[in-house]
């Protein structure tokens, strides 16, 4: 990356000033912004050299403002001025800034910062329940959450894209029973699922020389993951590229995470029991208690 506008501004004076002392010996000094109106820049440089220089700061920025436009090579500068007692105030050139904002916007990384230090962020979206293949809204949210996902990769944090997929519980079941029906001729008015997409999962499981389990449940997680293969096809075609996917079925329940998150809350006073169903107390955080299981 190029030096900023500001450190090239310092980096001429310093070489103005190394013209009359040892480079080594240069005194910090700043390069700021002044009040509206005041220019793009301004220096103090004059006023840390009066002790070196032996000469006032007024003498000190004319000769800096007189050396700054005798060197200014590339056509930087608009103006500059001596102001106060020795300040030294920066205008830039039109013409300059935008052959400069031209040539930064040509960069690969232009507008990149570091802002975000390689902090660690874990994004979860889309995440749609893999018992239907995705529809507008669901492309909606992935276009939404990729494009957060980028902004925070070009400000310099180490995201991770996640897909949650949400493979267990009643919906599985009724997606088994609406594939099991298709499987066997039966029409039914009672079908939570269906649709020419319930047709192609029994088309693609006959295909693959695998018939369709009996049991709903089993029947349900075989067209989740085919329903799921097209989910991550469709994401692939819209430049959307998940990093992680996140099963309910296997990374969550069968590990029994669900259950120590309850335990957890319990050991900590935030559940109670009512009519039968383990409540938490919302109510404690100034919310509604809520069901938890």
């Amino acid at each position: 990356m190029p030096p900023t506008i500001r450190k090239r501004i310092k980096n001429l004076v310093r070489k103005i000033i190394s013209e009359k002392i040892d480079p080594t010996e240069v005194p910090p000094f700043d390069v700021s912004e002044p009040p509206a109106g005041m220019g793009d820049y301004s220096l103090n440089a004059a006023f840390v050299l009066t002790g070196t220089l032996k000469k006032s700061p007024a003498d000190i920025a004319t000769w800096i403002r007189d050396e700054m436009i005798k060197l200014d090579a590339e056509g930087m500068l608009e103006k500059v001025e001596v102001a106060g007692k020795g300040f030294v105030n920066v205008y830039l050139a039109q013409k300059f800034l935008l052959k400069e904002l031209v040539e930064q916007s040509e960069r690969e990384d232009f507008g990149a910062s570091k802002v975000g230090n390689n902090e660690k962020v874990l994004l979860e979206f889309v995440s749609a329940n893999p018992t239907g293949p995705l529809h507008i809204g669901h492309g909606r949210n992935a276009a939404v959450g990729d494009s957060i996902a980028r902004i925070l990769e070009w400000t310099g944090h180490k995201v991770v894209r996640e897909y949650y997929i949400n493979d267990a519980g009643r919906q599985i079941e009724e997606l088994g029973r609406s594939v099991i029906a298709v499987a066997c001729g039966e029409e039914r008015d009672d079908l939570q699922y269906s649709g020419e997409y319930i047709n192609r999962v029994v088309e693609e499981l006959h295909g693959r020389g695998e018939k369709v389990p009996d049991d709903p449940v089993q029947a349900g997680k075989k067209a989740a993951e085919i329903i799921l293969q097209w989910i991550v096809r469709d994401l692939d075609r819209f430049r959307v590229h998940m990093d992680t996917f996140v099963s309910e079925s296997n990374d969550i329940r069968a590990k029994g995470l669900v259950e120590e998150a309850l335990n957890e809350l319990s050991a900590k006073g935030c559940t109670f029991t009512s009519d039968g169903a383990l409540m938490f107390n919302a109510e404690k955080f100034g919310d509604e208690n809520r069901a938890c299981w």
